[in-house]
């Protein structure tokens, strides 16, 4: 027993294993297989759905052709905003070419005397955007009741004066309202629209000044203060569409439920027109 440990060592015959079943054969080549291609397909699955997500026919997300910003001491509903939207587009032009004239009201509300009841982290959050989007120039084309545009439209200067150039306002040079903005109530979208009645006399159109104000949102800016040029002179780009915006509001005005409903019987009646063009 002694010598056994100076002798050679011999490692013992393992058992032989009983062959695999073609059941179990597969299952190996199968985890062989993700196991030296699980990356590549990872990869090749993120890729495609990428593609899907992005795929017209799949992506049912419109762009805006227009961002108007609402500054307003009252709180809007989702209800009223949409509203808004839908009545600006008869005096907008498809520029994406996507086939739909896509208007996104962006509301800023600020300026409230009691705060509308709004915490200090909302009034920051409104602020935020409001100023962020002044910084990248994403909105040009702005709505606002009469206390907002003074102030940054008169103290501020942010707004051009309404005249048919546009032209800026001088550092020192004092303006009124009616210098840098229009009352709405002369654009018959705002003004025939009964969910409106109550916000006509105070909300006003008014465009920022373009000099000194947004780098290279040349042809953004154009296409701004086109459509501002046909809200203030109540000249829409498609007068059918605003008949058929302002009799699905009419028609659904009787109805208890009206504010709820008009959105989306304008929806269906501007299909219609779309169509029929």
């Amino acid at each position: 027993m002694v010598k056994e440990k100076y002798l050679p060592y011999v490692e013992p015959e393992k058992p032989t294993e009983p062959p695999k079943s073609p059941k179990e054969l597969k299952k190996e080549k199968r985890e062989n297989f993700w196991f030296y291609n699980k990356t590549k397909i990872i990869v090749a699955l993120c890729a495609v759905a990428a593609i899907l997500f992005t795929w017209q026919p799949w992506n049912t997300t419109i762009d805006p052709d227009y961002t108007v910003g609402l500054m307003s001491q009252y709180y809007w509903n989702e209800t009223q905003l949409e509203e808004l939207e839908n009545m600006l587009r008869p005096y907008g032009k498809d520029l994406n070419g996507d086939g739909v004239v896509k208007v996104r009201v962006s509301l800023y509300q600020m300026c409230s005397p009691d705060d509308a009841g709004l915490g200090v982290q909302e009034i920051q959050a409104y602020t935020t955007r409001f100023v962020g989007d002044l910084q990248t120039g994403e909105v040009i084309l702005f709505i606002g009741d009469e206390a907002n545009i003074k102030l940054n439209g008169i103290d501020q200067g942010l707004f051009a004066r309404a005249d048919d150039e546009l032209s800026l306002v001088g550092e020192d040079e004092k303006v009124s309202l009616d210098d840098v903005a229009v009352n709405w109530k002369t654009c018959d979208a705002i003004s025939k629209n009964e969910m409106f009645s109550h916000f006509i006399t105070d909300f006003y159109f008014a465009i920022r000044g373009k000099e000194g104000t947004i780098k290279d949102k040349d042809t953004e800016y154009f296409m701004a203060a086109e459509m501002f040029f046909r809200l203030i002179k109540n000249e829409p780009y498609d007068p059918d569409l605003l008949d058929a915006l302002l009799s699905a509001q009419t028609a659904s005005s009787g109805d208890a439920s009206a504010a709820d409903s008009t959105v989306s019987k304008a929806g269906e009646t501007v299909s219609q027109v779309t169509a029929s063009n």
